[in-house]
């Protein structure tokens, strides 16, 4: 099974595990119920608003990317990952404070943050990120409950960020915080723009890869079609 078609599946058992229509679902994550079945049928990929949007609801977005639950109770298939067996080479003093292991998710020393699916999934296959409680918490305002991880896919941001780069985004923010590096959704596809706020309650777009012309739109446009995913607040990248 590939990876969207895996995604589509779990996203229907999800759905079925909740006992949720497709149209109930559809209206929970603001879509139409024609768009609930294509991403059942892995015809689309779902985008952060619709995973942020049925997170709210009891689903297990990590399960549904990546097969594996950070919520062992939440199904009597649940998959737990836990930080013991990822430390087992250590000596015991090194890990005393697994002795009583928890998913990774559940421990206070480390947070697990969901993946976006790439639109080139196969080519740049991520699975969720593991950070540091402490860490995050010191350098970024925003719960993690409103993080993602992108992968980039296209040269907009060049030579800054790289394809094949990661990004971490926060997709809680507001209309009158469009001011700085997004990923931004045009035409199907997950792009990362330089949005800049201007009177008028316009909104520049423009490219640190200067190959790409700029451009303005209206903020509200921006937000009513639900274009803005999030907020890019870190990337990183092998060297």
């Amino acid at each position: 099974m590939n990876f969207s078609l895996s995604i589509a599946a779990r996203l229907k058992e999800e759905r079925s595990r909740l006992k949720l229509s497709q149209e109930k679902l559809a209206s929970i994550a603001g879509i139409t119920r024609q768009t609930q079945s294509k991403y059942e049928k892995g015809a689309r990929q779902p985008d952060s608003l619709y995973l942020h949007a049925i997170a709210q609801s009891q689903f297990d977005v990590n399960y549904i990317l990546t097969g594996q639950r950070i919520n062992p109770n939440s199904a009597q298939t649940a998959q737990q990952i836990t930080i013991a067996d990822s430390t087992a080479e250590y000596t015991k003093e090194q890990h005393h404070e697994y002795d009583n292991p928890k998913t990774a998710m559940e421990s206070d020393n480390y947070i697990k943050i969901p993946s976006i699916p790439a639109q080139q999934s196969a080519q740049f296959p991520h699975g969720p990120l593991l950070f540091e409680t402490n860490w995050l918490n010191q350098h970024f305002n925003c719960t993690h409950k409103s993080m993602f991880s992108v992968i980039v896919e296209e040269d907009g941001t060049e030579p800054n960020i790289r394809i094949g780069d990661i990004v971490l985004i926060n997709n809680d923010h507001k209309l009158e915080q469009l001011d700085g590096l997004f990923v931004i959704k045009m035409n199907d596809h997950q792009i990362i723009r330089r949005l800049q706020h201007l009177p008028d309650n316009q909104v520049n777009i423009s490219c640190d890869n200067t190959n790409y012309d700029p451009f303005i739109i209206s903020a509200d446009k921006l937000q009513e079609n639900k274009q803005v995913i999030g907020k890019v607040i870190w990337h990183g990248h092998t060297l």
